[in-house]
């Protein structure tokens, strides 16, 4: 349709009743600044073409449409700053939907999204992946797979299970709170280094021993769950400054269960129900060096036994 224009820069089709783009349609154009879709009635994107192929589009507004899912082969080599696709109707990300992009920002929230499948999200560069507020109720194996970026925001979904190796990134925070997890298993985390980790807001019970072994984590929060206790070396999470527990039902803190976090600089642990502590607990093995800047907040209603070490 636009073979006469190679020079085509910008493109504003907002607002308008398109619902169907044909095979090719942005054929001829490689480079454009901005293409708006917005607004209009598109229930698919065209796979049998190469319109969003091999292209450098530095903003495509595809959101407020009728879009249903996102097909394979909707986005290959995809290199754009903003790709907008929230308000639609998608209900599903197929396998290879997203492949080698360069996205530096992909909103795609407000939908009522219920599954991404494996490899939805395969290998590349997405700065910032929003799919919060979406009805997301699990996530398999492989949904992102050999990819890197900022942020990896799953908030607010209706997410309740994770399978083993649903995640393989480097990100540097990764947003999993207000969601309906109950478990959290370390095999869903092997492969990943993320700086940041939100499990807030959750259902979490228990935490098993070595769940986030192998993390470069720094800050985690996980407050405001159903933590009813904190075993010894449930997190093994060598580089841990931050670490947030408020609002748990945490009434047990078992002896050494900070033992790997020598760089631990904050430890947060109010509202919940403990009643003592023992000295142990926040004393690191021989050999380690623990910060003298660690802050602890134990629960409100505790005092300080003078001259001793202890809680009552």
């Amino acid at each position: 349709m636009f073979d006469d224009c190679p020079n085509l820069y910008k493109l504003d089709l907002s607002s308008n009743e398109i619902g169907y783009i044909g095979p090719n349609t942005f054929a001829a154009q490689t480079d454009m600044h901005h293409i708006n879709l917005a607004g209009n009635q598109l229930s698919e994107l065209n796979t049998n073409g190469t319109d969003f192929h091999s292209k450098t589009i530095t903003y495509l507004y595809l959101q407020n449409n009728r879009l249903t899912s996102i097909r394979n082969g909707s986005f290959h080599e995809l290199v754009t700053s903003y790709l907008y696709l929230q308000s639609n109707k998608i209900a599903y990300i197929e396998s290879d939907a997203f492949f080698d992009c360069s996205i530096g920002y992909l909103y795609m929230t407000s939908n009522p999204m219920k599954y991404i499948r494996p490899y939805a999200f395969h290998t590349g560069s997405y700065n910032h992946i929003y799919l919060s507020g979406n009805e997301i109720r699990f996530i398999p194996t492989y949904a992102f797979s050999d990819i890197y970026g900022t942020t990896l925001d799953l908030s607010g979904n209706s997410i309740s299970y994770i399978e083993t190796h649903a995640f393989q990134l480097s990100y540097t925070n990764l947003l999993l709170n207000s969601n309906g997890l109950q478990d959290i298993l370390g095999s869903m985390f092997i492969s990943s280094t993320t700086t940041t980790l939100y499990l807030n807001d959750n259902l979490l019970t228990n935490l098993l021993p070595l769940t986030f072994s192998g993390l470069t984590t720094t800050k985690l929060r996980l407050d405001n769950n159903e933590l009813a206790e904190y075993p010894s070396g449930a997190l093994s999470l060598l580089n841990l400054r931050t670490i947030d527990l408020s609002n748990n039902k945490i009434s047990v803190v078992y002896d050494g269960a900070f033992d790997d976090e020598q760089q631990l600089e904050q430890l947060i642990l109010d509202n919940n129900l403990i009643t003592h502590l023992q000295v142990r607990i926040f004393q690191p093995p021989a050999d380690a060096h623990l910060r003298t800047s660690t802050y602890v907040v134990a629960p409100r209603y505790m005092q300080v036994n003078p001259g001793t070490n202890t809680y009552k």
